[in-house]
């Protein structure tokens, strides 16, 4: 694993290799605002990707990978009906989740109209 060459709060990058890739890298420091395709701090949340993407890891699913203090991912655009706990743009509105489930911030709290967040089970009160 190349990423364990470069100092805490670093990963190790590589032109044309989002996800470091083995070889030769550079150490990088992420920043917020991350393009899409770019690498990402999973820790910077919403502020990690351009408006309308999410740091996602570097597999494609909503598990978070730390490297060297880095929780790194890729910026992906944000699909329609996110399965529970999948990640979601309160913009995409009913098509945001599957099912009955509601994009909501990671307290479970409402979002308001714009945000990202996660495809939670809302309890329903009789």
């Amino acid at each position: 694993d190349t990423s364990s060459e470069c100092m805490q709060g670093f990963v190790c990058y590589r032109a044309g290799s989002p996800n470091g890739g083995d070889g030769v890298g550079s150490c990088t420091f992420l920043s917020e605002y991350a393009r899409e395709e770019q690498i990402c701090n999973m820790d910077y949340g919403v502020d990690a990707c351009e408006s309308g993407l999410a740091c996602l890891d570097t597999m494609r699913t909503n598990s978070r990978m730390a490297v060297r203090g880095v929780r790194k991912g890729i910026c992906s655009p944000v699909r329609d009906f996110s399965r529970e706990g999948g990640v979601c743009d309160v913009a995409h509105g009913d098509d945001a989740c599957v099912n009955d489930y509601r994009c909501l911030s990671a307290n479970g709290r409402e979002i308001g109209n714009a945000g990202i967040g996660y495809c939670m089970n809302t309890p329903t009160f009789s």
